[in-house]
């Protein structure tokens, strides 16, 4: 009864990922997958199971150069893979900042006009690739280590990002690695405001204020 169970598995498996492999020609007995990494591995763990049928993929090969290759896994990676963490994804974006003027060979293509290339093709918002961006460029050395290790979330390591390097270092050797924990210590060094003084404790504004009121109801009486 399992190995039915098994057998039926295999075969949806094999139904959904039978699609056609993207490869290029690396050597005359090797090639490089593209496109469908997921598909290969599923087949591989089918075949481990039991099952030798599904050994075989049908492949797409195509011929390319490695800046194309390397676009078209960062792609694939970009919309197949949900499971990229945002140094990853910063780390894609860094990336296709490089690939598509060079592949297109335009050194126009930088800007706004770069950050909407690389949205479509990744199929981000347009903010979230500036934001990725801004991250990349003013990270410190210790923040993006922090943010590898996915101790940082892409909202905070952009908070992070957004601060004076002095500060950068302190809040990442004091482990603040949430936003709110970043904003609560960094507003606790700010000299505090005090509302209610009394005597050489008031500004000397506010020391004036009271000065003048207190002619004034002088002249009242």
């Amino acid at each position: 009864r399992s190995t039915r169970k098994e057998s039926s598995a295999a075969s949806d498996v094999y139904k959904r990922q039978a699609q056609n492999l993207l490869v290029r020609k690396k050597d005359a007995e090797q090639y490089e997958i593209l496109a469908g990494h997921r598909r290969w591995r599923a087949s591989q763990i089918v075949v481990q199971r039991g099952f030798p049928e599904y050994a075989y993929l049908p492949c797409l090969v195509i011929e390319c150069n490695d800046d194309v290759a390397e676009l078209l896994l960062i792609l694939t990676n970009s919309s197949a893979r949900s499971d990229l963490n945002g140094y990853e994804q910063m780390m894609q974006v860094v990336r296709l900042q490089e690939l598509l003027p060079k592949i297109n060979k335009d050194e126009t293509l930088k800007g706004r006009v770069l950050r909407k290339e690389i949205a479509l093709s990744t199929k981000r918002s347009e903010s979230t690739i500036q934001n990725l961006m801004y991250t990349a460029k003013h990270l410190s050395k210790d923040g993006m280590q922090a943010f590898k290790e996915e101790k940082l979330t892409p909202a905070a390591a952009l908070y992070l990002a957004k601060q004076s390097e002095e500060d950068q270092k302190d809040l990442v050797l004091k482990e603040f690695f949430t936003v709110s924990a970043m904003k609560g210590y960094l507003s606790s060094k700010k000299p505090v405001q005090r509302s209610s003084m009394s005597g050489k404790e008031q500004p000397f504004i506010q020391q004036q204020e009271i000065e003048q009121k207190a002619v004034s109801y002088t002249h009242l009486r």
